[in-house]
């Protein structure tokens, strides 16, 4: 399984719910922007797929030169008017007739951002820019990744658009679920009703894949609620992933373990922790996978032994890659990381170790001791792994500083 690349993925818990089962590869294309979303402090309902994004201007007084390791004033940030809601419309619709909307990652950021800061501008227009968005998805014939695109815009700010996704995804039948759906699991809203017609979705009788977004949507919406402690739709969602967990067997048993792991779900934990046991190695890799909300003990001593002990290198590789999404029990978790990423046979294993402690490292001194120790005294590709996430960062904290100074190296000494 390939390698999640972000880092800054607590924020992030977000748009990785697709992740949880990094055998999904289905986003159209755009998870591989959506990321800006995926920021550290709300990290993620996770997924493999990850998402490099296009944040917004952000008020920097200096930057560390990546060449030379000196810091440089930085212009000021530039004021960014919100755009005329027919401006947008106008682009909206164009893309939307388009059959085959292959745009570049600059292109989607643009249009993104554009739907997500129309409702700040109206520009004299009536309805609401958002509604007269609404009606533009609901009115468009193709659907595709331009419908992603505007749909997942709207889905992050406007409370509206919860009413509107519910009677989008009432409809199942029409073309635009899939892009609908996708937009609703990347999205930061939520609702009780929301999540009672995801659950009608999961269980109905379109196409696997459909069925297979909904249960790992609703997985990430039980997360989502319990932030926004939304504790209605909590229980709701936590009983009906456990109710159907129980019984659940072959794909749909994978699909509701993903999905519990999007959710913490407490109510499966009896049946994740019997699936760690099971004799098929994807069962299991999704199994210690789904404890990576749980910020408990367990679950850290959970994926841990599976990284230390299981026979399985796609179960070691997957569990190394579950410890970054929590910082809780961090000493236990940077232990069996190192030493995974010095020791494992499996070059995938060590590699995913290695990017976890990078991850982990954003919050965590030991985890930032670990990635200096690492650089080296390691095998070359973790070595390398190591020696990149430190250039990146190096001299913009002052605690590199002091750790370097901890750990006998002279505080002025560049990273090689």
């Amino acid at each position: 399984m390939g390698e999640p690349a972000g880092r800054s993925r607590l924020h992030a818990r977000a748009r990785h719910r697709l992740a949880a089962v990094g055998f999904v590869a289905i986003a159209l294309g755009f998870c591989a922007w959506v990321g800006h979303r995926a920021t550290r402090a709300n990290a993620m309902r996770a997924s493999a797929i990850q998402a490099p994004s296009a944040p917004a201007p952000q008020d920097v007084a200096e930057s560390t030169d990546v060449n030379t390791g000196e810091s440089r004033a930085q212009e000021p940030p530039v004021t960014i008017k919100p755009p005329l809601c027919d401006d947008v419309i106008a682009r909206v619709r164009t893309v939307l007739a388009e059959n085959e909307w292959r745009p570049s990652h600059q292109e989607q950021t643009r249009l993104y951002n554009e739907v997500r800061r129309a409702e700040d501008s109206e520009g004299g227009s009536t309805p609401p820019c958002v509604q007269r968005l609404h009606k533009e998805l609901s009115d468009g014939r193709i659907c595709g990744l331009g419908t992603q695109v505007v749909a997942s815009g709207l889905f992050t700010r406007s409370d509206a658009s919860v009413a509107w996704a519910e009677s989008m995804l009432t409809n199942a039948k029409d073309a635009c679920v899939k892009p609908v759906l996708i937009a609703v699991q990347m999205g930061e809203l939520t609702s009780l009703q929301l999540a009672k017609q995801l659950g009608v979705m999961a269980k109905s009788d379109l196409d696997s894949e459909v069925r297979m977004l909904a249960w790992l949507t609703l997985g990430g919406h039980e997360d989502l609620a319990r932030k926004k402690q939304l504790n209605d739709e909590v229980a709701w969602i936590d009983r009906t992933l456990s109710q159907n967990l129980a019984s659940a067997t072959g794909k749909l048993r994978l699909d509701l373990l993903a999905a519990a792991g999007n959710g913490a779900c407490v109510g499966c934990l009896p049946k994740i922790r019997e699936a760690t046991r099971d004799v098929n190695p994807y069962v299991r890799q999704t199994a210690f996978g789904a404890y990576r909300f749980f910020r408990t003990k367990e679950a850290a001593e959970k994926m841990c032994a599976a990284v230390e002990d299981d026979s399985s290198g796609v179960v070691r590789e997957y569990s190394a890659w579950a410890l970054r999404w929590s910082n809780t029990d961090i000493a236990i978790r940077t232990e069996c990381l190192e030493t995974a990423a010095r020791e494992d046979d499996e070059a995938s294993v060590r590699k995913s170790s290695a990017h976890s402690l990078n991850d982990l490292a954003e919050e965590s001194d030991d985890a930032y001791e670990s990635v200096l120790a690492l650089r080296d005294g390691a095998p070359a590709d973790v070595q390398q792994i190591a020696k990149e996430y430190l250039h990146v960062v190096r001299g913009t904290r002052d605690r590199e500083k002091r750790l370097l100074g901890s750990l006998g190296y002279p505080t002025g000494e560049k990273l090689k």
